[in-house]
């Protein structure tokens, strides 16, 4: 039997079962740190893989880069601040080569082993190198002063058991009374309230782990609080800032920018709970968190306001309780997204291919990229994944059968596997037939589009006994260029509107828009796209015209339009993910109720109400905005309104 790296697994609508109990453990983590929350939010799937994969040992990778830049730079700030000069980076660059590429690791010492070694030490040095001595276009590290290299806090965060590592942590100094600055005499006292504490414990018994764990904590602090003195006095500035330092290896500038505030900002994040852990474990909280990139010889400051905060604290409850949700059911979803394509799951995973739609580039360019990237992950035979029916419980993937080598193209990746076409539609989804066809409701003239009901008595007792058993990823009957595989069917071709959305959608976070190029329908767009249709629906039936699917999705265009056009002048942006168009629908709203839409009358009139309605929602807006300014707990006009008065 082939040797599998997953073995046990499988997916199923749109999850990955676990299994192996073992597995689910290893993937469930006793402590959350930055890194996990943001790749659970991303996708449980590839967490769960990451965890249960072997790790990448590519020393040229990014991840292997990164970790020997930031070796360095520990190396580096640990040297008194006058040695830590291009010359010290040059040397601690140069041993480190000579480490990794020690001869004695060679299988082989040939001429053409040694060559290639050789080769490598000097391309790998060269990398590190560069990216080290950019530190000095973003500051001089001799003027320094350093208080914690990277620093491992073990704290408690809205109940959640947590780790912070932090690369570094800096004493800016400033003046006692400057905003967030921290005083010599500050630390000491907090220092000496540890110190009475500890010595105000009662004595650990024997096997007392909790005992024993919480004494270690307060003894660590205290020395955290000991060599922070130290450094404070010896360097002659006992007044300062609390600064949070941490180093990324990414040379793309889009990285300095601050993310649109609708999506996740995982960078941002990871400092801000750095600052939270601090703030936790020291009582003190950081007043600066600086993202340093020596590639490109520039920083990101982070934003650590209180709203911003509060996301942050928001996300990693949501992270750590999706990820105990997955692993009590052992069910991971997938959440396709245009970086599948650096996924170790990859070649096997279902929902992976159509995420290449929201990359950059013509489709075919896409496909080249996302080919070439997926060719140096894990193959999907080597992974060894199956694929179940939907709804499929995670026991089942004890039993499952493996991809095995004869019905897979071992060299091309799952999903670009030449399977063969099937000559209908049934061949490839395979529906079980009921006792008796389902009726549609027939429409009242123009008024309804049919709706299929099926009937009770003919439903099998489980819950899959309607949802089409897909045989592999591969066999599906692929959608017409640019639809989505549950609108392929025309409305006007016959068929349920429940054979139209046959796919299980995943949801995300409400600030994402988007799970690969499908609308999540927990986004803050979807909100008011709900919105916008039920407007309309009530607004056409309260004047006594006919909703048929058509005229509905026209009226749909109108209102949407509308409020996009009013929004685009008001922010600049016409974005359903924005708060602005939400009090804009609401302006709609009171439009409508007293100025209806000019159903069946002339274009001209019809062009007319929407340009008054448009008019009408900025100067509402406007009108919003400046009573925002206005002093209204003292002001007299009531007076507008009153009856002049008769001479």
């Amino acid at each position: 039997m082939t040797q599998t790296l997953l073995p046990d697994t499988a997916w199923s609508g749109g999850h990955l079962l676990l299994g192996d109990p073992e597995a689910v453990d290893k993937v469930r983590r006793k402590v959350l740190s930055a890194s996990v929350a943001a790749s659970t939010l991303k996708c449980p799937a590839a967490m769960a893989a990451s965890r249960l994969l072997p790790r990448n040992e590519d020393p040229f990778s990014d991840a292997e880069i990164g970790t020997a830049m930031h070796a360095v730079f520990e190396d580096l700030y640990a040297l008194p601040a006058p040695e830590r000069t291009h010359e010290k980076i040059d040397e601690l660059v140069n041993s480190a080569g000579s480490q990794k590429w020690a001869l004695e690791k060679l299988e082989k010492q040939t001429k053409d082993a040694l060559r290639a070694n050789d080769a490598n030490r000097r391309n790998w040095i060269e990398q590190i190198s560069s990216l080290c001595h950019g530190i000095f276009e973003i500051e001089d590290p001799r003027s320094v002063i350093v208080i914690g290299i990277e620093a491992t806090l073990f704290v408690t965060v809205r109940d959640i058991p947590s780790i912070c590592k932090i690369d570094r942590i800096d004493w800016v100094p400033c003046t006692p009374d400057a905003v967030g600055a921290v005083t010599l005499e500050q630390l000491r006292n907090r220092h000496s309230l540890l110190v009475s504490e500890i010595d105000d414990l009662p004595e650990v018994a024997d096997g007392d782990k909790e005992a024993w764990k919480a004494k270690r904590n307060l003894e660590d602090r205290r020395d955290w609080f000991e060599t922070t003195i130290a450094t404070v006095e010896a360097s002659g500035e006992h007044s300062g800032k609390i600064a949070i330092r941490d180093y990324k290896k990414s040379n793309d500038p889009k990285k300095l920018k601050t993310p649109n505030p609708m999506y996740s900002d995982d960078y941002g994040d990871q400092q801000r709970l750095y600052a939270f852990g601090i703030e936790t474990y020291t009582g003190i909280r950081p007043a600066m968190a600086t993202l340093y990139f020596p590639a490109l010889g520039k920083v990101r400051e982070i934003n650590l306001s209180a709203p911003e905060m509060d996301k942050m604290l928001l996300g990693y409850s949501g992270a750590w309780k999706l990820m105990n949700d997955s692993a009590d059911r052992a069910k991971f979803e997938t959440r396709p997204s245009k970086v599948c394509a650096w996924c170790e799951l990859v070649n096997s995973c279902p929902s992976a291919h159509p995420a290449t739609r929201a990359a950059p580039g013509t489709p075919e360019e896409r496909m080249d990229r996302f080919q070439l990237t997926a060719r140096r992950q894990y193959g999907a035979v080597e992974l060894g994944i199956p694929t179940l029916r939907p709804g499929a419980a995670a026991a089942e993937a004890r039993t499952s059968e493996a991809p095995r080598e004869d019905s897979v193209d071992v060299d091309t990746p799952m999903v670009f596997a030449n399977a063969a076409e099937p000559e209908s539609a049934t061949d490839a989804v395979e529906t079980p037939e009921l006792e008796q066809p389902a009726e549609p409701i027939p429409a009242q003239g123009d008024d309804l589009f049919p709706i299929t009901l099926g009937d009770p008595s003919t439903s099998t007792g489980t819950p899959d006994a309607g949802t089409p058993v897909v045989s592999a990823p591969g066999d599906e009957v692929p959608p017409a260029p640019g639809m989505c595989a549950e609108t392929a069917r025309e409305p006007n071709q016959g068929g349920s509107v429940t054979e139209q959305n046959i796919r299980v959608r995943a949801e995300a976070a409400p600030q994402q828009e988007l799970i690969g190029f499908d609308l999540n329908l927990n986004s803050w767009s979807a909100i008011a796209l709900a919105g916008i249709v039920s407007q309309s629906f009530k607004h056409m039936d309260e004047q006594n015209i006919p909703v048929s699917r058509e005229a509905w999705a026209h009226f749909n265009n109108v209102l949407g339009g509308i409020v996009l056009r009013a929004q685009a002048q008001l922010t600049g942006q016409a974005t359903w993910q924005a708060g602005a168009q939400t009090r804009i629908r609401g302006l709609l709203a009171a439009r409508l109720e007293r100025r209806p839409f000019p159903f069946k009358r002339p274009v001209g009139e019809i062009e007319k109400w929407m340009a008054d309605t448009e008019k009408f929602l900025i100067v509402g807006m406007t009108e919003l905005i400046d009573l925002h300014g206005r002093d209204l707990l003292q002001n007299d006009s009531h007076n507008y309104f009153a009856a002049a008065v008769q001479q």
